[in-house]
């Protein structure tokens, strides 16, 4: 379960200018265990199996099943495409909370995969339920989906609302 009672507080301005500044944000769908360790700051390196060409440099973490909330914005300071070793490298200098035989499963079939080098982070007040953020229409997106203006506007007003 994740626990955001430790978690430092957003400083909503610094929020709010990451985000208007952000260069084609992303919400990310991630593992909950994963999840809590880029909130708490212990995982800085996410790993994934394809990423977009499109620059972006700021991702909305959303923690899937059975928390299904959202617990973090992070800059992306870097998104690396490699092979498994350099991957693995990765890994250990960044803290990727994944053991090199579950990394390479995970990347099984592919000659290289991405790492994204994730810098600051900001963490909600309280457990954000998407709905609140994005509507009752929400959907969470299988890897990844870009953000609009009207979202990123809702991400940084809950991230600062008092619920």
């Amino acid at each position: 379960m994740v626990s955001l009672k430790a978690l430092p507080l957003s400083p909503i301005p610094r929020l709010n200018k990451l985000l208007q500044s952000a260069v084609n944000p992303v919400l990310i769908s991630v593992h909950p265990s994963f999840a809590t360790e880029i909130a708490n700051g212990r995982k800085r390196v996410e790993f994934r199996r394809r990423w977009p060409r499109i620059e972006t440099d700021v991702a909305v973490i959303y923690a899937t099943s059975p928390v299904k909330s959202i617990v973090a914005v992070v800059q992306i300071d870097e998104v690396v495409q490699a092979g498994n070793a350099k991957l693995w490298e990765l890994s250990k200098a960044y803290g990727g909370s994944v053991t090199r035989a579950t990394l390479r499963d995970y990347m099984s079939g592919l000659e290289q995969g991405v790492a994204l080098l994730l810098g600051q982070r900001f963490c909600p007040k309280h457990i954000l339920s998407p709905k609140d953020v994005f509507g009752d229409s929400f959907v969470a997106p299988q890897s990844f989906r870009y953000l609009h203006a009207e979202e990123i506007d809702a991400v940084v007003e809950c991230f600062g609302s008092e619920k």
